[in-house]
């Protein structure tokens, strides 16, 4: 069974990954970075999925999003780290849930806003949207679609680690 992390960007979904892959010898495979090689592939252009998404869209990058996630269905036994944007398609959202345990890593708004100031802001965000709206639309989907919601606030990597591993032997 895989550990499918889910939530907004900049809540740790490949730092607690990587913990979690190192705690229990699983493979890490990181949704963003394999966007990231088969766009580069195809391209013949190295590209960040920041990148894609500014340069051709988010229908394309969605599209390409599938099609990775589509790549992930004889996947057993690992940790995937997926995009914040993954769940708002309902094919990826069954694809994964075939796949494994979905664990949404929460953080609060006010967490999330300070997190997004000292970091590259969502490529996704427009100017005229509030990121109020669109942390409730996320967290409205994160919740509905996750196995198990695990909060990341205020808790050092290992321990939000060592949280999801429990509530998986217990699962």
């Amino acid at each position: 069974m895989n550990m499918i992390l889910i939530g907004l960007k900049h809540c740790g979904k490949t730092t607690i990954g990587k913990r979690i892959s190192e705690k229990t010898n699983q493979l890490l495979i990181d949704t963003d970075r394999l966007i990231e090689e088969h766009y580069s592939r195809s391209e013949n252009t190295p590209l960040t999925v920041r990148e894609i998404y500014q340069s051709k869209g988010d229908q394309y990058f969605r599209n390409l999003e599938k099609y990775v996630i589509i790549t992930l269905d004889n996947i057993d036994d690992s940790v995937i780290a997926t995009g914040g944007g993954t769940v708002l398609d309902n094919d990826n959202v069954s694809r994964l849930k075939k796949r494994g345990k979905l664990i949404y890593l929460y953080l609060s708004l006010d967490t999330w806003l300070v997190r997004l100031q000292s970091q590259t802001i969502p490529a996704f965000t427009q100017a005229e949207n509030s990121f109020d709206a669109l942390y409730q639309q996320r967290e409205t989907i994160y919740k509905q679609v996750a196995d198990m919601k695990v909060s990341v606030e205020n808790k050092s990597i290992s321990d939000i680690a060592e949280e999801i591993l429990m509530l998986i032997r217990r699962s």
